[in-house]
């Protein structure tokens, strides 16, 4: 389920970014960004995401992805991403 969600929000990056630009509102981008960073600390911190079962292909992809977009997004408002979370 938590996975879903995450993949859900990640979804959504390109449209964020096109509001945010056509709007001139960084600030609804950055509070997008910080609820898709919340979301990605939450789904890979659950038990059910590194433990019960094994840490799948697709969960590291999920991760990898999640970085991925985090980092872009942060690019995008001229900040640059921690090389971890």
């Amino acid at each position: 389920v938590e996975e879903s969600q995450l993949l859900d929000a990640l979804s959504w990056l390109p449209e964020r970014v096109a509001v945010a630009a056509r709007r001139g509102r960084p600030d609804v981008f950055a509070r997008y960004l910080a609820t898709l960073a919340t979301k990605t600390i939450d789904t890979v911190n659950t038990t059910a995401f590194t433990a019960g079962r094994a840490v799948t292909t697709e969960r590291l992809w999920l991760a990898r992805a999640a970085r991925t977009g985090l980092a872009a997004g942060l690019g995008l408002l001229g900040i640059t991403a921690p090389g971890r979370l």
